[in-house]
């Protein structure tokens, strides 16, 4: 019974690990353009490396993780799909696994 849902199995872990990975893109983005607004801004060498520095670190922010933490539940109502037909009960644990790597 696997076999033949395999496929289906890894387009469902697939696209669930995309969506996140995604979300993640899309606050790196944010990040970067901010960055370059700051950047455009200033001609100083030293606020260059403050710039750059500064979204290297990208300190905690609640606010930019809410994208995140929104999409990691989505993904997990997703998952619970192959509970019934699977037995996969390794939702939680894969959806911190992708909270981790997001943030």
């Amino acid at each position: 019974k696997v076999d033949t849902q395999l496929s289906l199995v890894t387009q469902k872990l697939l696209s669930t690990m995309g969506a996140v990975l995604s979300a993640v893109q899309t606050l790196l983005a944010q990040g970067m353009d901010r960055l370059s607004g700051h950047l455009r801004g200033s001609s100083s060498g030293t606020q260059l490396r403050k710039e750059v520095y500064s979204f290297g670190e990208m300190p905690w922010d609640p606010e930019l993780m809410q994208t995140c933490y929104r999409e990691a539940e989505r993904s997990q109502g997703r998952l619970r799909q192959l509970v019934v037909p699977f037995g996969f009960f390794g939702t939680r644990s894969l959806m911190f696994g992708a909270q981790d790597l997001a943030q």
